[in-house]
């Protein structure tokens, strides 16, 4: 099941763009009444928030002012389609009755603003297991002295509750040699500030986490301009054209986490 997160970073806010319509014709015919929902924390359960109803093809953009008039919430905010009326609450993550699409994923823009420019993605992000493992390569990093680079990491796990990770910073070249290790928690958009991790340029940032799996962004920010990007990697599985995607991702991931943790 897919849902679209609400990112932010800082001095900046996030807003999202949910299309009521398929990315195609061909795998999804479905014309009536699509429901509109944000899916928030509160007290230690899930909770719904009908945003719009309708049954008309439309795009619709929710900014993070918006959102912050519904709930307070510290922790994950995440939208979603159904067809069908959700319940108030649930103690996990709700099961919504909706058929996204494949060729490509039913996406919506994830984007963060600033006072003058605004950025975005297409993009989703589902629910992982509990002790699922992350690993990524990150080739975003923009360096120059005006410019502050972050790595958001974002966790949607369907239990509310809250458990904590480390994330770990190395380089393809030293893979053993941790840079630093950050505390990262569940149901949060995590973010990290990668200016202080003394990489270079000729260096390609190697980020894992052994326990918890994540969505990773990357932002950058010119401090002079208000310019921003924000950029995602994929997973390794992402590459493998033929055969078992996924036994290929664990396989790198095992080969890689034998380096990183081999001190």
């Amino acid at each position: 099941m897919i849902f679209f997160p609400l990112v932010n970073a800082p001095n900046c806010k996030g807003w999202n763009s949910i299309n009521f319509f398929p990315p195609n014709n061909w795998e999804n015919e479905f014309k009536g009444t699509l429901y509109l929902y944000l899916l928030t924390i509160e007290d230690n359960v899930w909770v719904s928030h009908l945003i719009e109803k309708s049954n008309e093809y439309k795009s619709l953009i929710v900014h993070e002012k918006d959102v912050g008039k519904i709930s307070k919430s510290n922790q994950i905010k995440v939208f979603c389609l159904s067809y069908s009326v959700l319940p108030k609450t649930s103690t996990e993550l709700f099961n919504i009755n909706f058929n996204s699409t494949s060729l490509p994923t039913w996406r919506s823009s994830i984007g963060i603003s600033n006072q003058t420019n605004s950025s975005s993605y297409q993009g989703e992000i589902i629910a992982f297991k509990p002790g699922s493992s992350f690993l990524t390569f990150a080739p975003f990093l923009q360096f120059a002295p005006d410019i502050d680079n972050y790595f958001l990491f974002v966790n949607l796990e369907k239990n509310t509750k809250l458990r904590e990770s480390e994330i770990f910073f190395s380089s393809l070249k030293h893979p053993n040699n941790i840079k630093s290790h950050v505390l990262v928690k569940n149901n949060f958009v995590n973010v990290i500030k990668l200016d202080n991790l003394d990489y270079s340029k000729s260096s390609l940032p190697l980020i894992s986490c052994k326990d918890m799996a994540g969505l990773p962004l990357f932002v950058s920010i010119n401090k002079i301009t208000n310019a921003i990007s924000i950029e995602h990697t994929h997973p390794g599985a992402s590459f493998v054209v033929h055969g078992k995607r996924w036994v290929a991702q664990n396989l790198l991931k095992e080969k890689w986490f034998k380096k990183i943790f081999s001190n």
